[in-house]
């Protein structure tokens, strides 16, 4: 054997270790990010400073050399002091935001490399103080929970390694609706 056919004998060998290394202990090529005003927080009417229908949303960005078809997925939701809330539908997909604009399910969508996508999270109508959260599922049915605070876990699956997220979902004292990381 050659020195380059060796190259090539050790290299299709170690291949899918690699492949199977960087997909269990490597960083994910999707990328999770959460911030603060627009695009991640919105109101409508847009702008408002005051109470609104606001909502909130989280971007997912391809951040690796390949395309994806991806879903993001509510994964968990616990009350402040850690107990699970007892949701029947998670886990369970979350719309995009052009999925949710053009009025049709949620569910997969395609990232390719270096583009991004904002996934629904959630809204509320602090006008109205009856109201309650809205998690924006992949259907089209209203999916309401109590005004209170809860700890959620978002994943965006892809190709390897899923990207996941850890935020907490409020509506603070004064009635505004509030997403932060946690």
């Amino acid at each position: 054997m050659t020195g380059i056919e060796q190259a090539e004998a050790v290299r299709s060998l170690l291949a899918p270790v690699y492949g199977w290394w960087r997909r269990r202990f490597g960083k994910a090529d999707l990328r999770l990010e959460l911030r603060k005003g627009m695009p991640f927080e919105i109101t409508e009417p847009g702008g408002a400073k005051g109470y609104a229908v606001r909502g909130f949303r989280v971007r997912v960005r391809n951040a690796g050399t390949h395309d994806y078809e991806c879903l993001a997925k509510l994964e968990e939701m616990t009350r402040p002091d850690g107990t699970p809330f007892e949701n029947a539908y998670l886990p369970v997909g979350l719309k995009t935001q052009h999925q949710k604009e053009q009025k049709r399910p949620g569910g997969v969508f395609n990232l390719r490399s270096g583009e991004s996508q904002l996934i629904e999270v959630a809204y509320l109508d602090e006008r109205d103080a009856n109201s309650e959260i809205v998690l924006q599922y992949e259907t089209d049915d209203p999916n309401c929970v109590p005004r209170t605070a809860y700890s959620l876990t978002v994943r965006v699956y892809g190709r390897g390694k899923p990207a996941e997220g850890h935020y907490r979902l409020y509506v603070d004292g004064r009635g505004f609706l509030k997403m932060v990381e946690s």
